[in-house]
């Protein structure tokens, strides 16, 4: 179905006209998605944390921390880089029309601003409700199958977890499906 579809999609090579746009367009979607949940963290006090069953609670909300500590030094660094281009950005002002390459630094500057005090809030502040499950375990042997078994499996999982985007998301960023 949809996901069929987004495969068939991803796999055939864009035409030239356009493919620019659509990297963009992409790139911002990708950044919008990732930020998402950072950004909705900033303002909850309690969030659900889903783990492996063979990863303690305390493990699990432990290394929780630690990525929202590294994705908020990540956030920070970003937030001052994308500032500094659009303030290097200013004199592109000077140019009838409207500044896009300075709206696209601020708008990234804001972005990353409010993701990392929600990674911030999510690392201090967040008292995190550690759920085991045995689907996430399953997953890690899933992921070393051969493609079309993997393929079934991911679809399964998803389901079982509720997740409709498990599949593309593994097979947008797992390391080991760029060839397969």
């Amino acid at each position: 179905g949809e996901e069929e579809e987004r495969r068939k999609n991803t796999d055939a090579p864009p035409p030239d006209r356009g493919r620019v746009r659509r990297w963009i367009a992409r790139r911002l979607a990708s950044a919008l998605a990732e930020q998402r949940l950072f950004w909705r963290l900033r303002h909850e006090s309690e969030a659900g944390l889903v783990h492996p069953d063979d990863v303690s609670a305390a493990d699990a909300v432990a290394l929780t921390r630690a990525e929202m500590a590294r994705d908020y030094a990540r956030h920070v660094r970003w937030c001052i880089i994308d500032a500094l281009l659009a303030i290097a950005a200013i004199p592109v002002a000077l140019i009838p029309g409207p500044n896009v390459l300075g709206y696209y630094f601020l708008f990234r500057a804001v972005g990353h601003l409010f993701s990392a005090r929600g990674a911030r809030h999510g690392r201090n502040e967040v008292m995190w409700h550690a759920r085991a499950t045995p689907h996430l375990t399953e997953l890690r042997a899933v992921l070393d199958a051969p493609p079309p078994q993997r393929a079934r499996d991911l679809i399964r999982i998803a389901e079982l977890l509720g997740l409709e985007r498990l599949t593309y998301f593994i097979n947008r960023t797992a390391r080991y499906t760029r060839g397969s």
